[in-house]
């Protein structure tokens, strides 16, 4: 996907450099020049996509650009989708076509809702399994966390030691058998 900011500057790819030195870039449907043939223009910029790539993931995109019933957008190079932000539709597309180990990483508490709500809106399960995933991971952080809490504060009851007179151990339950005897076994 390659971006051009309007229509007097020219096309370039967007990217960026993590503090790794590696380069990120939001071209993930395909180069204008090798496999892109639609443009969707999003806030006055756009971003360079396939059609069949867009269609297999996603059945309003298939509609959209294959269907019998004569969407505009079939026979159209540029497609405006109003009422989206650039920056949206890129996060969208990059946790779409990316491994799902890498794509969860897009996936943040901040943008988790929206990537859920384009996702129903296209119809893309690849991206509502993502943040499914995203979402377990949060849950088991929250409860581990909970649980080493709980077990490094949690004070035991009473000391071991000898049993007090008195106790259920020893004595006999009414079926004939030491309850203590069932205690001990079961635990």
């Amino acid at each position: 996907m390659e971006e051009t900011a309007g229509p007097s500057q020219s096309r370039k790819s967007s990217s960026s450099t993590t503090p790794e030195g590696e380069e990120t870039r939001e071209n993930v449907l395909g180069d204008r020049n090798e496999a892109s043939d639609v443009t969707l223009v999003i806030e006055g910029r756009e971003l360079y996509a396939n059609r069949g790539v867009l269609a297999h993931f996603s059945p309003v995109f298939h509609a959209m650009f294959f269907s019998a019933s004569g969407f505009k957008e079939k026979s159209q190079d540029k497609v405006e989708l109003p009422e989206k932000k650039f920056q949206d539709m890129v996060t969208l597309f990059n946790v779409l076509l990316m491994p799902s180990s890498s794509a969860i990483c897009q996936v943040t508490d901040d943008n988790l809702l929206l990537l859920l709500t384009l996702a129903a809106e296209y119809q893309m399960d690849q991206v509502k399994a993502v943040c499914q995933d995203y979402v377990g991971g949060q849950l088991f952080d929250h409860f581990k966390s909970f649980y080493q809490f709980y077990t490094n504060t949690k004070k035991p009851a009473r000391a071991p030691g000898p049993i007090p007179k008195g106790s259920m151990r020893g004595q006999k339950s009414k079926s004939g058998g030491a309850v203590g005897k069932r205690l001990c076994k079961q635990g």
